[in-house]
């Protein structure tokens, strides 16, 4: 016993113990089970009082994971998308989001991740109703490694209030569009009070571009400051004005210079609300300026009238005469009060005729457009008679509609009677007309006669002292020392030049004398046969001939360019610098009545001051020796294109060349 006795007491502790413990670790997992059970129940209470908040009120409330899958929504939501909880619970909700805000609602997903783990987001949804604004409030709950757990979202239907913040805006927008583009200039006031309440002025609060277009002011400088003090006007009356626009609400208009600006408005002014106002200031300067020239062309025009130095009137279609000018008077020798009208007009100066010219009067008030009445004679105060005549033009109607003309008169009794003497003196000049063509045709058979005198009486001459010197040279040359070879080689060329100088006055006076023909010509044809023609002389002398010539037509006579042309081509390759290559250019261009054709070469030029010069007959710039020739070539080409309503004129330097220019009806 003594020896059992400790073990038994230790083990029968310990079995107490062991009792005592178990039984303590039971009340515990009874009140912990108790706890639980409890907080369960007020959990479960709590959750039902929250989806019974979610599930009655119009907010729509969603929970979702991660990545977008609906954990939970409310009735409203599912209301809305027209569908069921079970058809959402695990899809995603992006698909019901618009696609043009997917991005921007992937990124506020994104911006939870980060502190303060909330944000706000306005985006268009696929609803039932069709797209509809959304406005929700989204807060991220986080799990203990802090990435998201899930994310509850309440939302509101904000579609009516983004319609109203549209409207407003485009409002905004078309104010703005308005106030900034309106060619009117623009400024908004608000009212100045002094410590009475009284307005003492207006402070400009905005100006648009046109006001500082008009003024000269930029926006920056006016704005705050006081409107009479930007205007430099005087505030009282203005002020009264503005007064009378705040009481009554109505707008007032009114004109006004400012003197400031030199400028003068016509302002309309309106109060939208107590304490503020608009002005929008027209500019009417130019308006003013035209009513004020109008009003001085008004004066003038009554004094030219009243002053012209010929007869004025105008008058109405009931015959009342507005105005009469003194020279009326004056040459009749009326007063106003004998011819107030028409008809008192028409009974003293026409007499018996005064019916017959009522008529032609009557008609003038139909017209549309000025006419000339012609001659009248009309018979003065005193009893003598003029001629005048008359011409008509239509006004515009008087105030009371009245068709008005104005009749003017040019009084031509002088004339008429110059006219008689001068039909007089034609007759005369008729009959001395025919004596002096009687003349001239009797001239021009001597001068045909000259000319053929000249071709055959002082050739024949001619053709006997050429003749002769040759004979002399070819018999008797044995016996002629070298002087007399000199002497008769001096008399062959003397008589070779009296030759040409009789062909060239030939040819002159045949370019008068032949019949003119008028047709189209074919410029180029005529150069082309013009340049064949001289080929063996342009290839003696080394030329070289260029022709530039578009298509080219005009109306002339055929024979008559030829023999411009001709003559040109002539002058060309006669006058060529020794030592230098002859170059020769044919060109020419349309222009818009006309042609112009031109003759250059590289030759010896000749003096601007004897451009007019070498176109008379038998002038000569340069000896014979050097450069032979009549001096008659250029002025038959003057003579040819004269004809042809052409004209010619020439351009050069000395030693630069020359350029001839012809000018063609096209």
């Amino acid at each position: 016993v003594l020896a059992l006795y400790p073990v038994v007491t230790v083990l029968l502790g310990k079995l107490l113990s062991h009792r005592f413990e178990r039984r303590r670790v039971e009340n515990v997992l009874k009140a912990e089970i108790v706890e639980r059970q409890r907080i369960e129940e007020a959990l479960r209470e709590s959750e039902q009082k929250y989806r019974f908040l979610v599930e009655n009120q119009t907010d729509l409330v969603v929970k979702v994971d991660r990545g977008g899958r609906f954990l939970f929504v409310s009735s409203s939501y599912c209301e809305l998308f027209g569908k069921t909880e079970d058809e959402l619970l695990g899809k995603t909700f992006l698909p019901l989001v618009h696609e043009e805000d997917r991005g921007v609602t992937l990124m506020a997903m994104e911006a939870l991740t980060r502190p303060p783990h909330t944000c706000y987001l306005e985006q268009r949804a696929i609803t039932a109703h069709g797209r509809r604004w959304l406005g929700w409030a989204d807060k991220a709950t986080l799990d203990e490694k802090g990435d998201i757990a899930s994310i509850i979202g309440v939302g509101r239907d904000i579609n009516e209030r983004k319609q109203v913040e549209y409207a407003l805006r485009e409002s905004e927008d078309r104010f703005r569009t308005l106030f900034t583009t309106m060619t009117e200039g623009m400024a908004l006031h608000e009212a100045l009070y002094d410590t009475r309440g009284q307005v003492v002025d207006y402070r400009i609060l905005q100006v648009n571009p046109a006001f500082e277009r008009q003024t000269g002011l930029v926006g920056q400088t006016v704005v705050g400051r006081c409107a009479t003090e930007v205007y430099g006007v005087s505030p009282a009356p203005y002020l009264a004005i503005y007064a009378k626009v705040v009481e009554t609400g109505q707008p007032i208009t009114f004109e006004s210079y400012f003197a400031k600006f030199k400028r003068h408005f016509r302002i309309s002014a309106y109060a939208p609300r107590l304490g503020w106002f608009a002005a929008v200031f027209e500019d009417i300067t130019q308006r003013k300026q035209v009513e004020a020239a109008l009003q001085e062309s008004e004066e003038r025009f009554r004094r030219a009238i009243q002053d012209a130095p010929f007869p004025i009137a105008i008058h109405t279609e009931d015959g009342e005469f507005l105005i009469i000018n003194r020279t009326w008077f004056k040459i009749t020798g009326y007063t106003p009060d004998e011819i107030p009208t028409i008809a008192d007009w028409a009974e003293r100066a026409y007499g018996e005729r005064q019916h017959q010219v009522r008529k032609g009067i009557d008609r003038l008030y139909a017209l549309d457009r000025p006419v000339v009445e012609g001659e009248f004679v009309i018979t003065c105060k005193e009893g003598r008679q003029r001629v005048w005549e008359f011409s008509t033009s239509p006004l515009s109607r008087t105030a009371d509609g009245r068709r008005t003309v104005i009749s003017m008169a040019v009084d031509i009794t002088e004339r008429k009677q110059a006219e008689e003497e001068v039909l007089r003196l034609n007759r005369e000049l008729e009959g001395r007309v025919r004596e002096r063509t009687i003349q001239l045709e009797a001239a021009n058979k001597e001068l045909e006669t000259f000319a053929y005198s000249v071709s055959h009486d002082l050739k024949a001459p001619l053709r006997g002292i050429d003749g002769y010197s040759r004979l002399l040279l070819d018999d008797y040359a044995s016996q002629l020392d070298e002087e007399g070879q000199l002497f008769i080689h001096n008399i062959q060329r003397g008589a070779e030049q009296m030759n040409a100088l009789i062909d060239g006055l030939l040819a002159y006076s045949r370019v008068e004398q032949r019949p003119l023909y008028r047709d189209v010509l074919d410029i180029t044809r005529s150069v082309e046969c013009i340049v064949a023609e001289r080929a063996e002389e342009i290839a003696a002398r080394s030329a070289t001939v260029r022709i530039d010539l578009p298509s080219l037509t005009a109306h002339g006579d055929p024979e008559g360019l030829m023999q411009v042309l001709r003559n040109l081509l002539d002058n060309a390759l006669k006058f060529a610098r020794p030592g230098v290559p002859l170059e020769i250019e044919i060109g020419g261009q349309a222009q818009k009545i006309a042609i112009q054709l031109w003759v250059k070469d590289n030759g010896i030029g000749l003096d601007p001051q004897f451009h007019d010069r070498i176109f008379e007959i038998f002038q000569r710039l340069q000896r014979v020796e050097d450069y032979p020739g009549t001096g008659i070539g250029l002025a038959i080409a003057r003579k040819a294109i004269q004809r042809m309503n052409g004209r010619i004129w020439v351009e050069s330097a000395q030693g630069q060349g020359a350029t001839f220019f012809l000018e063609l009806p096209a």
